[in-house]
């Protein structure tokens, strides 16, 4: 993120932090609102439910017990998150404001898991969810990459804009490719040939 914020600046692009835009419950509320999407979209197939693998059959499961105002409460703190962003983003007197914020919220963890449950201090069976804040909200989004962790994993970080504006998205990743170039493949694999 760091390194991603002084590209920015390098280019000439004022960077300013901030943190605690998110509701703490934007994650349960995106949680609630795609396990009764993925029951109604699946109910065509509800023959077949048993023989979901683990995750699918624990969102089908959690799905069909969202009431009609567990889903309003849902669709209300998506709101209030779009909100925050568009407080953000689509602020009059700042036209032309990207929000920038880590793909996932944290590090890496190999493929045999198990996922993380902590960042920091936080405890969380879902926070290595990535990108649900923005996929909630609505707003266009870029995910670039901007290095590699200690573990030698990608990591990237979302380029977010105001509603309608996806071109102000993709020119803020053109910049940042074009001040801190990504390699187009990992260290150590040859690049896909078409």
């Amino acid at each position: 993120f760091d390194a991603a914020c002084a590209a920015f600046d390098s280019a000439g692009v004022e960077v300013e932090v901030v943190s605690g835009l998110v509701p703490t419950d934007a994650t349960i509320a995106w949680f609630t609102i795609a396990c009764a999407d993925m029951v109604h979209a699946l109910a065509p197939y509800r023959d077949r439910w048993d023989d979901a693998e683990g995750s699918l059959a624990f969102m089908l499961d959690i799905g069909a017990a969202v009431t009609t105002a567990d889903y309003l409460a849902a669709d209300a703190a998506r709101w209030t998150l779009a909100a925050a962003f568009d407080g953000v983003v689509a602020d009059p007197d700042r036209p032309d404001t990207i929000l920038m914020s880590p793909v996932a919220n944290v590090g890496s963890w190999g493929p045999e898991g198990p996922l993380p449950t902590r960042a920091g201090t936080t405890d969380d069976p879902a926070i290595a969810t990535n990108s649900t804040d923005i996929n909630m909200s609505g707003h266009p989004a870029v995910a670039v990459p901007t290095g590699i962790d200690a573990h030698g994993v990608p990591i990237g970080m979302q380029l977010v804009s105001a509603r309608y504006d996806d071109a102000l998205a993709l020119g803020a990743a053109a910049l940042l490719e074009e001040v801190a170039p990504w390699p187009l493949h990992p260290p150590g694999y040859s690049p896909f040939g078409l």
